[in-house]
């Protein structure tokens, strides 16, 4: 890596409510023990099902992860939180946390603020978990990212619909669910305010549809970005074993500064 440039490593995973208060946490600790692997700098946890003692079990997590900071966006819609960590360093700090509720956020959506070097401006990472009962509020959710396109920004979610270009079979799925998820205006409204779809490009793997109950695929956890696409310089879907959640893992690096790259 040059003097003048630095990498972040970024992932989002969905949970899908592992680890609820007074419930068995062995999924929770295999999740946990999965993402010490992928050792990130920025993560994202949607359907963060953690009940009222929903801080003491984020500080226990963030330890684990070796995580120096964190932030909760409560969810009003069954506690299905969202979850940022970050692991604070001397090239990269938080410099704001902001947590928005209410509509058109059906759960909520996080931005925190980052210094990092060899960027003029601080950066946003936001993350956020689009509802996947109702196309209505994606869409809206996906349209108030306009409001952020002036920002340089790393956006991370679970959305609950297809990204552009992918074509899942429907083959054996129900005609409701087909209508309900097959909803590309949200991915088409992000590309339209800048916000790249990382994946697309690097690794367009599924990460929903292996699940019995819920046989649709589709890229359904992405990270998009508006910084310049050279500077992406790794990006996978992770792909479990015995997946832990119906949702798999993402993870990009991001060379701030760096050369333009052509993935290959």
């Amino acid at each position: 890596m040059r003097p003048d440039s630095f990498t972040l490593r970024v992932a989002t995973y969905n949970l899908n409510g592992a680890g609820p208060d007074g419930e068995d946490d062995s999924r929770l600790t295999q999740q946990i023990s999965l993402l010490k692997t992928l050792k990130v700098d920025l993560l994202g946890l949607q359907g963060a099902t953690w009940g009222e003692h929903r801080k003491q079990r984020v500080q226990d997590v963030a330890r684990e992860l070796g995580m120096t900071s964190w932030n909760i966006a409560p969810s009003p819609f069954y506690g299905h939180n969202i979850v940022v960590l970050v692991r604070e360093n001397d090239r990269l700090s938080v410099t704001r946390k902001r947590s928005l509720f209410g509509p058109p956020w059906v759960h909520a959506h996080a931005d925190i603020e980052l210094e990092v070097p060899c960027h003029p401006s601080r950066l946003h990472f936001m993350v956020g978990h689009a509802p996947s009962a109702s196309p209505t509020m994606r869409l809206a959710e996906a349209e108030m990212m306009n409001a952020f396109r002036h920002l340089p920004v790393i956006y991370a979610a679970a959305f609950s619909a297809p990204a552009l270009g992918d074509d899942p079979d429907t083959t054996g799925v129900d005609a409701a669910t087909v209508a309900r998820h097959l909803d590309y205006r949200p991915a088409k409204e992000l590309d339209a305010a800048g916000l790249v779809d990382i994946g697309a490009a690097h690794d367009d793997r599924p990460t929903v549809g292996h699940h019995a109950l819920d046989p649709l695929s589709y890229r359904s956890d992405r990270i998009h970005t508006n910084l310049p696409p050279g500077w992406v310089t790794r990006y996978e879907v992770v792909q479990e074993a015995q997946p832990l959640s119906n949702n798999r893992p993402v993870c990009a690096d991001i060379t701030i500064g760096g050369r333009p790259r052509v993935f290959s």
